[in-house]
Order: C-alpha cells, then structure tokens, then sequence
C-alpha cells in the first residue's frame, strides 16, 4: 500500500487528517484504526484496519498486522505502522502502566506519536464475547474485509463468556476496532467535517481577503 493524506482543497491541514488514500488502488478510506493486546501471557499483536464510509456505517478493510513477545520492540513496530498508514487512533488497555511508560518513553521526539485511547468495554467481563458478537455480526452483513477473522466466531460461547482479554490477543486488538468504529456515525463524522471545512474557509478568507489595518 502506498498511503498518502486527503484534503478536498488540496491543504494539507495537519493531523489528524480527513481521509487517507492508498494511490496504488485510488482507495479512499475515511477512518484508519489500530487495535492493540499487549504482551503479556501470549505474544502482543495490533492490528490496523481503513473504514470506508457508507451510508450508516463504515466497511473496514484490513490493513496490517503485527506481533511480538517483548513490549519494546512490538512498541518500535506500532511506531513504523503508524507512520506508514497514518495512524491517530490506537484501541487498547490504557490501564497498563508498564506499556503506557515504554510508550511515553519511545513516543518522546517523534512528530507523529502513539495516541493511546480506552477500548470499547474496557473493563467488562463479558467484553470479549462482546467483541465476538460484533465481528460475527460483521461478517454475516459482509462489511469486514479480512479472512483471517472468519476463524474467530467459532470459539466456544461459554468459553467466550469467562475468556480474559489476554488469553485471546488476536480477538482483543480486532475487536477493540470493531467495537470502536461501530460506535461511529458516519452522517455525524460528514457533518463534523463540513463544518472543519467551513472553518478552514474562514480562516483562509480572514487570512487573505481581509485587511485589519
């Protein structure tokens, strides 16, 4: 993928961006989410996925994945993902202070910096059948584009509803991306960036077309 920011007026307004484009396959996509299992009992794994907005929801196309028994280098790797795909949004257990410390440390200097939000449920005992509920649900309406989580609605329920988030990295990071862009509007998230628009507009117009002499 060749990953490029979007701007409508051609200005690059800094991040967080609108839209991303990969220019090998002119694709748009309008949200980029990452989501992230710490190392921990089993390996880390993060996994980035694209949304591409329909009319009450976004379609998400899988982007990357990644995996790695050491939280240091699986950090350094969620670093390289988010420069290459532009990431500004990462889903995950803000609660761990031994990551949360080796990010701030890794994060210091960078211009583009791990941005480390609470995932949907976080905290629920039931999240992760939670989670499994919601990707199933996606596959049925065929609205998540990434083979790899047709295996994971075949886990058993009762095993499902006592599971730990660290006993299924895999279904944590995927479903802490599904559980989050589900909550997304997609008529909200338009209105919203008319109005970003109509503000850069103003801005513009006051910086060029105004004299305040």
């Amino acid at each position: 993928m060749n990953i490029e920011p979007f701007s409508k007026d051609g200005i690059l307004r800094g991040l967080p961006f609108h839209h991303i484009v990969d220019m090998d396959t002119n694709t748009r996509y309008d949200i980029v989410v990452g989501g992230i299992s710490w190392p921990g009992v089993h390996p880390g794994v993060a996994v980035v996925f694209g949304g591409v907005r329909q009319v009450r929801r976004y379609d998400l196309h899988f982007f990357d994945e990644v995996q790695d028994e050491d939280l240091r280098p699986f950090v350094e790797k969620l670093l390289d993902m988010q420069s290459k795909f532009l990431i500004v949004e990462w889903r995950c257990d803000t609660e761990d202070r031994v990551a949360r410390s080796v990010v701030n440390e890794l994060n210091e200097g960078k211009r583009m910096q791990l941005s480390l939000l609470r995932a949907p449920l976080l905290g629920d005992p039931q999240r992760i059948y939670s989670y499994s509920d919601k990707i199933r649900e996606r596959l049925t309406n065929k609205s998540l584009f990434y083979r790899g989580a047709y295996d994971l609605p075949f886990i058993d329920k009762a095993e499902l509803l006592e599971a730990r988030p660290e006993d299924h990295p895999f279904l944590t990071a995927l479903g802490s991306v599904v559980a989050v862009v589900d909550g997304k509007d997609p008529l909200a998230d338009i209105k919203a960036e008319m109005d970003d628009d109509q503000d850069d507009y103003d801005i513009l117009r006051d910086g060029i077309g105004r004299d305040y002499t």
